[in-house]
């Protein structure tokens, strides 16, 4: 015959398991659950912007350090398909999300891969791989971020809430194509 004391130890180890297995269930499942749920829009934005951004430093590695010389969306679908293998990387991320993924077309033909920076047009002075922004894709989404930048340094960066993009100000004729 069963004591209290052995019901009471009994009941303890029940609760006790029960909670283990929650427990264990809970960190098993719970990686499966939240890995499932679908990518945030901003970062397949981000994402296809790092692969055009790497499909372009391919290209410049076999072309001697060279960035394409286009001057429109479509040039760059051409030149990039092939180093990137992936024509939906153009394509919106969410309707109404963000306008098209745009390049810098200050930067068509410039040397990339010199030691001291990109030349700018005035030759003596450079600008380092990670302040010059290669792509950008401006967000049109309320509540968001307002644009995505893709450096020469593959780098990814999303501008802070309330702040502007002027692709005016960043994109300013200060590169010299013919270096």
């Amino acid at each position: 015959m069963k004591t209290s004391k052995d019901k009471g130890l009994e009941k303890i180890i029940g609760i006790s398991g029960l909670l283990l297995i929650v427990a264990f269930l809970t960190y098993v499942l719970l990686p499966v659950i939240l890995g499932s749920a679908p990518p945030l829009p901003k970062n397949q934005l981000a994402a296809k912007m790092k692969q055009i951004g790497t499909g372009l430093m391919i290209y410049s590695l076999d072309h001697d350090g060279l960035l394409p010389n286009i001057q429109t969306r479509d040039q760059l679908k051409t030149v990039i398909e092939p180093y990137t293998k992936n024509r939906s990387l153009f394509e919106p991320v969410e309707k109404n999300y963000h306008l098209p993924i745009e390049f810098n077309a200050n930067l068509a033909g410039v040397n990339i891969d010199l030691p001291q920076g990109i030349p700018l047009a005035d030759k003596t002075n450079f600008l380092p791989p990670s302040q010059a922004v290669m792509l950008y894709a401006i967000i049109t989404k309320k509540d968001e971020s307002p644009a995505v930048l893709t450096h020469a340094d593959i780098s990814i960066k999303a501008l802070p809430k309330g702040s502007t993009l002027n692709p005016a100000d960043i994109f300013a004729p200060q590169f010299d194509r013919q270096n």
